[in-house]
This record gives structure tokens, C-alpha cells and sequence, in this order.
């Protein structure tokens, strides 16, 4: 598949981009991590109350990287991690 983003064409011709979308095109995806606290050894999740009203991210520490559940999940990309403070956390990359 072609990249066909770059500084030539990009958000410079929109409709010659979307043309250009029917050869295929590649999205980059962000690389995920694990945040494992250092003491307790537990993995930190974060997600939403529990109504759908409720959007208050909320964190909490569990026992296994794979546990998610409703509104949340325990992958962070590097843009929230930096929005944390993580001083007592491990930060695991999460292998594809």
C-alpha cells in the first residue's frame, strides 16, 4: 500500500487525496503501553462510570494487563502517559 500523505499533497488538494484513497492507503497506529506499578506489582486501568451520562475517567489497579471491562481498558498511548503522573509506574510496551 502507498503512503500518499506527505508535505506535498497533504490538506493542499482534499479532493485529489480522497481520488487518490481508492489505491489503497496506510494508517498509522500508535504504539500502546502498560502502565505496571513498581510496588504492588498490579496493572493500572482506567475507565468510565458506570451510566452512560458519567464520562469521569476513573483508574484503578488490577491484577492482569488483559483485564478491561466496560468503558475502559489498561493500554495507554505515550500521549496519555504523558498526561499522567507515573513517577511509580513501569511503562511496558505493549507487543503486537
Amino acid at each position: 500500500m502507498k503512503n500518499f500523505f506527505n508535505s506535498e499533497t497533504e490538506n493542499k488538494n482534499p479532493i485529489e487525496t480522497v481520488i487518490r484513497m481508492k489505491d489503497g492507503y496506510t494508517v498509522e497506529k500508535p504504539q500502546l503501553f502498560y502502565l505496571k506499578n513498581k510496588i504492588t506489582g498490579k496493572y493500572l486501568r482506567s475507565y468510565t462510570g458506570l451510566s452512560m451520562d458519567d464520562t469521569t475517567f476513573r483508574y484503578e489497579e488490577v491484577k492482569d494487563e488483559r483485564v478491561g471491562g466496560f468503558g475502559g481498558g489498561t493500554t495507554f498511548t505515550q500521549q496519555e502517559i504523558d498526561s499522567l503522573e507515573t513517577g511509580s509506574y513501569e511503562i511496558i510496551e505493549v507487543e503486537e
